[in-house]
């Protein structure tokens, strides 16, 4: 079996561009293939698999976005949930018991089954920060939802 060429990373820039070698992916319905093939590996690599093509993925801080958050019309009913909008319009629920605040205050949260993380983006940062309080002076924040009180955790690098 021949050896598989040596094929150079895809990367995710800090604002969660795509880029293969200098060229930014900017056709949706490539990136929308690329982030719905994303996988965390168990050693913890990022790969997009299609078929027998493996591309690692170096991502320069999250490797997807949030663009946007529907909230809840009652965040106290107990199905409440919030829907995060991500990188290529790809939707699924706020896993809430995976938010972090990481450097420079940035809102990150696992998404993908809890594998990979997601930054927030400013505008939807602020839309949920109305179920964002703080305990008391000090102590960490917590998302009010859904009846419970979900504690935001420092977020360690790359994860």
């Amino acid at each position: 079996m021949p050896d598989r060429p040596q094929v150079e990373p895809l990367r995710v820039d800090r604002a969660g561009a795509w880029w293969d070698g200098p060229h930014e992916v900017t056709n949706p319905r490539v990136l929308r293939m690329l982030v719905e093939r994303l996988e965390r590996e168990d050693g913890g690599r990022l790969v997009v698999r299609a078929g027998p093509v493996e591309r690692e993925v170096l991502a320069e801080d999250a490797a997807l976005v949030v663009l946007d958050v529907d909230l809840p019309r009652d965040p106290d009913a107990p199905d409440a949930r919030v829907t995060l909008t991500l990188t290529a319009g790809l939707r699924e629920a706020l896993d809430p018991a995976t938010l972090a605040i990481g450097p420079d205050d940035a809102l990150y949260a696992l998404v993908r089954g809890g594998t990979i993380p997601a930054r927030f983006l400013r505008a939807p940062h602020y839309r949920l920060g109305v179920l964002i309080v703080e305990r008391s002076p000090g102590e960490p924040f917590v998302l009010v939802l859904g009846g419970r009180r979900w504690p935001i955790a420092a977020r360690t690098p790359r994860g």
